[in-house]
């Protein structure tokens, strides 16, 4: 992508203080060799963090989802549609009782002809 905004929510259940289920979508938008393009990815997150210091928790998550992509354009080699899967390291600050900033090292992988791997890292906030 030459440009690319994007975000994701996600919307889940933590039965304990350390380990939950959440439901979500990525969304990324921009432009893919001048051409405008739109990713769209539902998915499913396990997260498990049971490592508590203080303020600071850390620990892995994985989700399984499906990866839809559109370009406007005729582009017949490429076609990044498909199951994504995905893993990484979670950080979260507690700042207050049920509000944390989050820090996400994340690698996908989307199996098209071969698979493609892709590393990111985010941040932003979560509401308990």
């Amino acid at each position: 992508f030459a440009s690319l905004s994007g975000g994701s929510i996600r919307v889940g259940l933590f039965n304990n203080a350390w380990l939950g289920v959440l439901g979500g979508v990525d969304m990324a938008f921009g432009t893919f060799d001048r051409l405008d393009a739109a990713v769209v990815t539902p998915h499913v997150q396990v997260v498990a963090a049971p490592i508590r210091l203080w303020r600071l928790h850390v620990g892995l998550f994985g989700e399984c989802g499906w990866q839809s992509a559109s370009i406007d354009a005729a582009v017949g080699a490429l076609n990044p549609s498909g199951m994504r899967l995905g893993a990484g390291v979670i950080v979260q600050w507690e700042i207050m009782t049920r509000l944390a900033l989050d820090f996400r090292w994340n690698n996908r992988w989307l199996r098209r002809s071969g698979t493609v791997a892709t590393t990111s890292f985010t941040t932003g906030l979560s509401i308990y």
